[in-house]
């Protein structure tokens, strides 16, 4: 939202604030969301090591740390999960809006 665009700055508070009130619910699925999405790639990438330890999507979701959500005036978000050196380092995105719920789980970076 831009800095000066305060009617963007309000809603984008509105739709923050009303995912604070349920972020319980809103990390459990988020996580949920990603493990789905991403443990079958995390093992392909474990495979590479020689210690690798199987991750499975409930250890996953366990193992991912939020670490920013990024809000839009129109209620779209994108939150960035710290990965625990699943994927070494990369961060993993997960993107939705508060109409739409969550809608997709990647890796950046």
């Amino acid at each position: 939202v831009d800095k000066d665009n305060k009617s963007g700055i309000t809603k984008a508070k509105k739709y923050i604030k009303s995912m604070i009130l349920e972020q319980e619910k809103w990390d459990k699925d988020m996580r949920l969301f990603a493990a789905k999405k991403l443990t079958k790639l995390a093992c392909e990438w474990a495979e590479s090591e020689e210690e690798a330890v199987k991750i499975t999507e409930e250890s996953f979701a366990k193992r991912i740390t939020l670490s920013l959500i990024c809000m839009t005036s129109g209620g779209s978000f994108s939150a960035y999960f710290d990965d625990d050196d699943i994927f070494f380092d990369h961060s993993i995105t997960v993107c939705g809006s508060q109409k739409k719920g969550i809608v997709s789980a990647d890796i950046e970076g």
